[in-house]
Order: structure tokens, then C-alpha cells, then sequence
């Protein structure tokens, strides 16, 4: 499954598109845009790992995304956005589909929901839509999304002076937040190199 919040980076999909049309912009759509992928809200993604955690089975193995329920293709997660925006979806096909894309993901949650019937997904695809929406109005209203500090996580430690022994995952980490801090504030989401890279890759 894809995991999705307000604070997703904007060159996923969900927020790409919101911002896009929002800003009147146009995307472009690999292949014919009918590929599904199932998406699931970082809560109940958090969740249901906090339950492996807490109650996990020794050796066991679960598939944690948005199952057949919280599913969508490319076009209907524009009609989504369309609905919700008030605007027309602006986007034009490449004519071909990025290499090793599978047409549909789907997560199949059953095991997951037999071991632990406690978790659920408590936000459907029209919360997560809504959400994301909602929180790019704001950061739109206020400034230009290219320039805008979305959100940085607190990395404990990530600012202070090197101490001895210091943990290198604090240090991986906050350098990770910088480079994206410094390419979202250069760089628009889907600027001309960015899709050469995505054809390539």
C-alpha cells in the first residue's frame, strides 16, 4: 500500500495532483492512467504497526495498505480531486508508461485483520483526498508551494553540535531533511529534469 498524509512529499501522486490543479498547472500521465494503487492514512498505517509491535507473532509477515476499499486508478483519483477543488484536472498522456510499471497494486489485508481484529482502516479514500485538499489550500494561500516549508519533522539532536558518539541514524536523518528542505525551495515538483529522471527510472 501507499501511505498518505497532509504532509506527504508533494512529488507523490496524491499531492501532486492537488497541488497541480490548484495552481492550474499541467501533469503529465504515464501510459493511459487506468493503474491502480491502494493508499492508506500514515494513522492507521502507524497503528497497525504499533499492534505488530506491541502483540506481533513471532515470524510472521503482514501486508499493510489500503486494500480493495481504499483503491484507485490515476483518472479516478483525478475525478477525486476534481470534485473536491472545483477545478478542472489539467494533464496530458506520455505516450509511453514508465518502464516495470504494474497496472494494479492491491493490498490483501486479511491476514493482517484476522490477527488483529482491533485494527481497521479508520479513513477511506475520500478522508485522505479531503485531508490533503485542506491542507494544500493553506500552504497555497500563504505562499508559493516551490518556497514553502511544508513540514519538517523534529529530529532530536539533528541542530546541536556533534558529540562523541553521536548516533549516525540522527545525523542520516537530518541531512535527508535539509537536502529535501533545499530542493523543495529550488525546485517545482514536476520540473522538466524531475520527469526526465521518472521516464528513466
Amino acid at each position: 500500500g501507499l501511505f498518505q498524509s497532509p504532509y506527504q512529499f508533494p512529488e507523490k501522486l496524491i499531492p501532486l495532483t492537488i497541488v497541480n490543479v490548484l495552481q492550474g498547472k499541467r501533469l503529465p500521465v504515464d501510459g493511459d492512467g487506468l493503474q491502480v494503487r491502494d493508499w492508506l492514512h500514515v494513522d492507521d498505517h502507524c497503528r497497525a504497526i504499533g499492534l505488530a509491535l506491541s502483540r506481533g507473532r513471532s515470524g510472521e509477515v503482514y501486508n499493510i495498505g489500503g486494500g480493495r476499499e481504499n483503491s484507485c486508478s490515476i483518472m479516478e483519483a483525478f475525478a477525486r480531486v476534481e470534485a473536491l477543488s472545483g477545478q478542472k484536472m489539467r494533464f496530458e498522456y506520455v505516450d509511453k508508461p514508465r518502464e516495470g510499471d504494474h497496472i494494479c497494486y492491491i493490498s490483501d489485508l486479511s491476514k493482517l485483520r484476522s490477527h488483529y481484529p482491533q485494527w481497521d482502516i479508520s479513513k477511506s479514500l475520500d478522508d485522505i483526498f479531503r485531508e490533503i485538499v485542506d491542507a494544500w489550500r493553506v500552504r497555497l494561500a500563504a505562499g508559493s508551494a516551490a518556497e514553502l516549508q511544508i513540514h519538517k519533522p523534529v529530529v532530536y539532536g539533528g541542530n546541536s553540535p556533534e558529540a562523541p558518539g553521536a548516533n549516525p541514524l540522527i545525523q542520516t536523518l537530518a541531512a535527508r531533511e535539509q537536502f529535501r528542505d533545499d530542493y523543495r525551495r529550488t525546485r517545482d515538483p514536476i520540473a522538466v529534469d524531475r520527469l526526465q529522471w521518472r521516464a528513466q527510472s
